[in-house]
């Protein structure tokens, strides 16, 4: 009997052995363009706009580095835990838009204690496209973590790993500051130099609805934690936060 199953899932197992970094990075890539196609409002950057689906891209290759890294143990744990992550924090910005009508902020910890006292199940609802892809990635991660086969963990995984993790984190940063205001750039009140507004709003985190659009979810909560915390000017600037 355990000779037969294993004969079966044989192949299947050496098949995910080979692809399973691709369907992780696919997984973690398909559910931000699907959350931002699902909540695409009017006056927000395209759902198919080019810079959030690079920032996407390469935040989901360098978590991909990372997971390729772990031995065996720890990386069938990671392929389950990330999404299963990434999908819960979309389901909780879906719940804050539904409730105050802004993405989720690190900043908005500061006011949980009040909020939980109004807070009420009945404000929670999530369209049924968005339950169906996070519960499709987590059954896909559950299901490729299981049948992952076991192997000897190599060397070679080390220098591999840094490659992704330094190309995409090189990627992020250059993407990163094409997006920013330049401080030569000349002031307009000119509303429709649409460009202009974007880098001034994502440069200064000023609308947290907008900025998730124009960067995705993986960079907006990156950015989002960083900036609340003072992170960011202290690496940009090396200033620390003052509240």
């Amino acid at each position: 009997m355990n000779e037969t199953k294993k004969h079966t899932l044989g192949p299947i197992s050496g098949a995910i052995g080979s692809c399973y970094l691709l369907v992780l990075w696919l997984i973690l890539v398909c559910l931000d363009v699907a959350y931002r196609y699902l909540y695409w409002t009017n006056g927000m950057p395209p759902w198919n706009s080019r810079t959030p689906l690079f920032f996407t891209m390469l935040w989901a290759l360098l978590i991909c580095g990372v997971v390729f890294l772990l031995p065996g143990v720890l990386r069938r744990i990671a392929m389950i835990v990330i999404p299963v992550t990434a999908g819960l924090m979309l389901l909780v910005h879906s719940s804050m838009y539904k409730i105050f009508g802004t993405v989720f902020s690190f900043a908005d910890l500061a006011y949980a204690e009040d909020g939980a006292k109004f807070f009420s199940m009945a404000y929670i609802s999530f369209r049924k496209g968005l339950l169906i892809c996070v519960a499709a990635a987590v059954i896909g991660a559950i299901v490729f973590a299981v049948l992952m086969p076991k192997r000897k963990y190599r060397w070679i995984r080390i220098p591999v790993s840094v490659i992704m993790i330094a190309a995409a984190a090189a990627g992020i940063w250059l993407l990163d500051g094409t997006m920013r205001e330049s401080d030569n750039e000349t002031f307009t009140w000119d509303a429709s130099v649409s460009q202009d507004n974007d880098k001034a709003i994502y440069s200064g985190f000023s609308n947290v609805n907008r900025c998730f659009h124009l960067a995705g979810s993986y960079q907006y909560l990156f950015r989002s934690f960083t900036v609340t915390y003072g992170l960011e000017d202290a690496m940009r600037n090396g200033e620390t936060y003052k509240k």
